[in-house]
This record gives C-alpha cells, sequence and structure tokens, in this order.
C-alpha cells in the first residue's frame, strides 16, 4: 500500500464522519502521514481541525465538564488530497525507525502514547499492522483519559509506570520494521 493512498482514504472518511471521536481518529491518520509526506497549508488546516475537536473530546472523557454541543460541519480540507509521492514507502520507514528511537528514553505516558499512535498509523500505511502494537496504543490511550479524568473530576495527578508498554511497543515495532523492504534499515534493526 502506498502511504498517500491510506492517508487521502482517512481523510474522506473524517469528511464525511458525523461523530467528535470518529472524526477526529481518521483525521489523525490522514495528518500522521501528511506531516511526513507535506507541509503548508493542509498541514495546518487539519491541526487546527484536530485542536477543537481534541479540545471536545477530552471534555466528554472527563464528563464531569459540561459538553458544549458539537455539530459537524463542513471542514475546509477537501483540496488536502496528497498526490503520490516518489519513494513515500521510504521516508515513512524512515519516520518510523526515528520515533522507535525514542521510545526506549520515554518515561511519561503522554509522549510515550504520541509516539506509539505515530507508529501505529505509519505502520498501517505500509500495510505492516500487528494486534499487539494497537493493544498497546489503545491501553496507553485509556490509561491518559483515566489520567485526565483525575485531572479534570478529581484534581489530582497520577503517575504511571510505562515501562511494560514501552518494552512491548519498541519490540513490535522493530518486528514490523524488519518485514519492510528497506534492507538498510533491517541492517540497523540488529
Amino acid at each position: 500500500m502506498r502511504p498517500e493512498k491510506y492517508a487521502n482514504f482517512h481523510l474522506l472518511k473524517a469528511i464525511r464522519a458525523k461523530g467528535v471521536h470518529k472524526r477526529r481518529v481518521e483525521l489523525r491518520k490522514y495528518l500522521v502521514v501528511a506531516r511526513v509526506l507535506s507541509s503548508g497549508e493542509c498541514v495546518k488546516k487539519v491541526k487546527k481541525e484536530m485542536k477543537s475537536l481534541g479540545k471536545l473530546r477530552d471534555a466528554t472523557v472527563a464528563s464531569c465538564v459540561p459538553l458544549p454541543h458539537y455539530k459537524a460541519r463542513k471542514m475546509e480540507v477537501e483540496k488536502c488530497i496528497l498526490p503520490r509521492t516518489p519513494g513515500s514507502r521510504l521516508i515513512i520507514a524512515e519516520r518510523v525507525f526515528h520515533l522507535m528511537s525514542l521510545i526506549p528514553q520515554e518515561r511519561e505516558l503522554h509522549p510515550l502514547r504520541k509516539k506509539v499512535r505515530e507508529c501505529l498509523f505509519l505502520l498501517e500505511s505500509l500495510g505492516l499492522r500487528d494486534a499487539r502494537l494497537k493493544g498497546v496504543a489503545k491501553e496507553l490511550g485509556r490509561l491518559r483519559d483515566e489520567q485526565l479524568r483525575a485531572e479534570l473530576c478529581l484534581d489530582e495527578r497520577r503517575e504511571l509506570d510505562v515501562s511494560p508498554y514501552r518494552e512491548v511497543a519498541f519490540q513490535v515495532m522493530k518486528e514490523l520494521l524488519s518485514q519492510t523492504e528497506f534492507n538498510h534499515l533491517k541492517n540497523k534493526l540488529k
């Protein structure tokens, strides 16, 4: 699969999505790839939309904060379809390798969660899927929601040990990257 095709597919799904969560997930999948392959106005527009949807989602998760009304509005991103980019698979694989190399140093939930989720979507854009990595990303998201709820509703700060998640995510990413066609990355993984 070409990463641009993956991103464009999810952009179109986001445009058709009605709910906050669904639209945000689909936009995130597009944005993760688009930030690596392009820059400019489309990335800015999608980031702005993601920010407003994120605030609504956080309020929903906390549920102790009154939720503002959300009406799915027309997004101004229809012209953000990514063109075919020569070498896009290599560019994406190298980004995954870079993010993966940062994971062993992560000690906090939020930055680890962001890196794992980004790698998950980038690997999916290469056609590489793994239930273990998706499970780690989901669990980190669940823990982040709990942490957010505790901060907003109970006014308490919770620290978590993320080392088990970090180790599993790193090993799975290493396995998946070794399945790519890029020998120079496979050699670096040894």
